[in-house]
């Protein structure tokens, strides 16, 4: 499914296959569209998407431009995220 991101000064364009984690692609889809404050981690941008679920075939890393799904409170308990560090934009 292709995917628009829109901030409030760019565009972005992405591409959600569900070939690594397809219940959770699945889970994401159905509630678009979604509007979120975006926080951002270095060159990350996280925001919250309304979902819950546990983590499916997770990595420990990804590559520039990847889309994730970051089950809440991982991040935030081991202050690993933005969201942990309260920088939203």
């Amino acid at each position: 499914m292709k995917l628009k991101i829109k901030l409030k000064e760019a565009e972005f364009e992405a591409l959600l296959t569900g070939e690594f984690s397809p219940k959770t692609a699945e889970k994401i889809v159905d509630p678009l569209p979604i509007e979120s404050d975006i926080m951002v981690w270095g060159e990350e941008v996280y925001f919250d998407v309304p979902v819950e679920m546990e983590e499916e075939n997770a990595k420990e890393t990804v590559r520039k431009g990847d889309l994730g799904y970051w089950p809440a409170g991982i991040g935030q308990q081991e202050g690993r995220c933005a969201s942990s560090m309260g920088r939203r934009r």
